[in-house]
């Protein structure tokens, strides 16, 4: 795995970091070269999603059939979210990124945060703790794994 399909494979969505990073471990990269490309990764791509979400959420809204769709994935973000960050603030953005699991990752941090209406510059740097935690989560249990094998 080369550089490029490295942060190709990071921004695609329900692929992210927390996924390539096992893949670019398997494939003899460093776990820390791999962590860092990840968080560094998104955490651009989580200033670009939050940056854009006005224009593409007023986007899918009016597209047909997609508009339903698209509703129902951020009201599901936003209460997903919501449980934490009502409670917990920015720090429940962090935990709700942080969890390694499909559907908690950049991608619906952020489109959570813009449907909570969370200040820019807050919903970035919780989005971005998140994922680094998340990566090192990610990286440290591939680690651990590839040297059982």
């Amino acid at each position: 795995m080369n550089y490029a399909e490295f942060l190709i494979l990071t921004i695609l969505p329900f692929f992210e970091s927390r996924y390539t990073i096992p893949a670019a471990i398997a494939a003899g990269w460093s776990p820390i070269l791999a962590w860092l490309l990840g968080t560094a990764s998104s955490a651009v791509l989580a200033a670009a999603l939050l940056a854009a979400l006005e224009y593409i959420d007023k986007t899918f809204r009016n597209l047909p059939r997609v508009g339903s769709l698209w509703i129902n994935y951020v009201e599901r973000a936003r209460a997903n979210l919501a449980k934490h960050a009502g409670t917990w603030g920015w720090l429940g953005v962090v935990l709700f990124v942080a969890i390694p699991l499909p559907g908690t990752g950049v991608y619906s941090g952020s489109v959570a945060a813009y449907a909570l209406k969370l200040e820019y510059k807050h919903a970035w740097l919780a989005i971005s703790a998140g994922a680094a935690v998340a990566n090192a989560i990610t990286a440290i249990s591939t680690t651990g794994v590839i040297s059982l094998i």
